[in-house]
């Protein structure tokens, strides 16, 4: 299977974006090495949700990842095993929130 196709298949499990201005929006943005990827979710969007959505984008590794919340200091590993049901409210990236993606 392509790296295209691989990308593609983890975008689909993405909810789709919601109309810049919603009420409950958050923006997040998806640092990838030096490429920053703004995207809205909805706060009530899970940590899962980020997790598909940062695979499907270019220049993320393949195998396993790990998400960082670089919004404030100290940054914040995000559990991928514990915490991928909790929203982004829960998460304290609601309204707006930095993610750094980084190989495992």
């Amino acid at each position: 299977m392509s790296t295209e196709t691989q990308r593609a298949g983890y975008l689909c499990r993405v909810p789709e974006e919601p109309p810049d201005g919603a009420a409950g929006n958050a923006k997040i943005c998806f640092h990838v090495g030096a490429t920053q990827t703004w995207r809205r979710f909805e706060s009530c969007s899970t940590l899962e949700d980020l997790l598909n959505f940062s695979r499907s984008l270019p220049g993320t590794p393949l195998g396993a990842v790990r998400l960082v919340n670089v919004t404030m200091s100290p940054h914040v590993d995000l559990d991928l095993r514990s915490q991928l049901g909790l929203t982004l409210q829960r998460l304290d990236l609601w309204p707006a929130g930095h993610i750094r993606i980084q190989p495992a």
